[in-house]
């Protein structure tokens, strides 16, 4: 009898073990990945005018509301008319900083903006996922730029 009673209590285990496992969801509840964004673009100062008499002082610093991320890289891209040029961010930051002669560089040789003469310049961000294709772009920012002489 206590035969019988062990080979039914297996059996029962066994069907509920079975039941257990036939009634779980095959549905995976991964997170979903969030969506890629820079978050909103702001820029230290409205109007820039060159001081090459300080030329390694900031003359200016973007800075993005994203979350550091060692597998999006950055490019701030600054554009005059049908000119632009891009810029790389280091890796796992959400900010850059030019300096007078970095920004002036800029102005002059790739956006060719006349020299001592204040010019609008449109800046975003533009993010990218290094390991995929996703790709997200800023707000844009307009800034009053004033280059000056090269020193």
């Amino acid at each position: 009898m206590e035969k019988y009673q062990i080979r039914n209590f297996g059996l029962a285990a066994l069907l509920l073990l079975t039941l257990a496992i036939l009634s779980c969801s095959k549905d995976l509840d991964a997170p979903e990945p969030l969506p890629l964004t820079t978050g909103t673009l702001s820029a230290s100062k409205s109007e820039v005018v060159i001081d090459m008499t300080s030329p390694d002082n900031e003359a200016i610093k973007f800075t993005w509301s994203a979350e550091k991320n060692t597998l999006v890289a950055y490019n701030v891209i600054f554009t005059v008319g049908s000119k632009s040029d891009s810029v790389s961010v280091a890796a796992n930051t959400v900010e850059k900083a030019f300096s007078n002669v970095e920004l002036n560089n800029i102005l002059v040789d790739n956006l060719d903006l006349e020299i001592d003469k204040a010019a609008s310049v449109s800046v975003q961000v533009h993010a990218k996922v290094t390991i995929n294709e996703k790709e997200a772009s800023s707000n844009v920012v307009t800034i009053s730029a004033t280059p000056a002489v090269k020193g």
